[in-house]
């Protein structure tokens, strides 16, 4: 269990430790899941150990509905906005150059 919290050496490492341990609940298999999410971005375990259960978005909301709706909200938008999506589409490109 220490080899695998000992791999996210981020930003807030103890903060984000303690959170890994308690999404965890015990399961190793979860603490190694956790800690790649960590790798990842590490303000992802903050927000599902501290602030999900009292998100105000989610609040009586399935999210995996909430994704969902917003998933075909955009890609409503994209046919509707061909041009607006590409035009937004070179201007990342042309950012990341």
């Amino acid at each position: 269990m220490i080899e695998l919290l000992s791999n996210y050496s981020g930003p807030e490492n103890g903060r984000v430790t303690w959170d890994i341990l308690a999404l965890s609940k015990g399961s190793l298999e979860n603490i190694s899941r956790f800690a790649k999410a960590a790798q990842i971005d590490y303000r992802d375990i903050l927000y599902w150990a501290e602030y999900y259960e009292n998100d105000p978005m989610l609040r009586g909301r399935d999210p995996k509905q909430l994704v969902e709706e917003i998933l075909a909200k955009w890609i409503v938008d994209m046919v509707l906005n061909p041009e607006q999506w590409l035009k937004h589409v070179a201007q990342l490109r042309h950012r990341d150059e």
